[in-house]
């Protein structure tokens, strides 16, 4: 088996941030919607909460922005962060199995989730989403494992 030799550079797309956040966006578009009647104190409440809605959805958007998967033959690299940048390294011969996953607004929005297990102590569940639905990232992800196994020489004993 060759190696790949490839790095892809995966951002969440859009309709991923929709699907985390549809109830907050439904609450922003009432409170500003009902921040309009005549009742002064309903009117104020409504608006302020309008505002608070936006303004935490602004930060979760900021947040969403700074999200990157960097995957290559060896690792998968996962940043994040605004005020504090986190990275996490997944070496690719600790991965163990992965999944595909569709909730029903993803499936609207054509995109998906991929959630790849690993043996790695720090990041045992590691979740890829807001891809499209039409990526075929675990093929090379399945190949890269294969190989970084047999390069290694690690060998996966199972009981049936």
């Amino acid at each position: 088996m060759e190696n790949n030799k490839k790095t892809f550079i995966i951002k969440p797309k859009m309709g991923q941030y929709l699907s985390d956040n549809w109830e907050l966006v439904l609450i922003f578009i009432a409170s500003f919607i009902f921040s309009g009647i005549d009742v002064e104190s309903v009117s104020y409440f409504c608006l302020g909460t309008a505002l608070f809605t936006a303004l935490f959805l602004l930060y979760r958007f900021w947040f969403f922005s700074t999200v990157e998967w960097i995957v290559s033959d060896e690792k998968i690299r996962y940043t994040r962060g605004i005020f504090n940048r986190s990275t996490d390294f997944l070496e690719l011969y600790r991965v163990i199995d992965y999944k595909e996953q569709q909730g029903l607004i993803q499936q609207l929005l054509n995109i998906k989730t991929l959630i790849i297990y690993s043996g790695d102590k720090s990041h045992g569940i590691l979740c890829i989403y807001g891809l499209p639905e039409n990526n075929d990232i675990v093929d090379f992800i399945r190949n890269s494992v294969e190989y970084q196994k047999k390069q290694k020489k690690i060998y996966e004993i199972t009981n049936n």
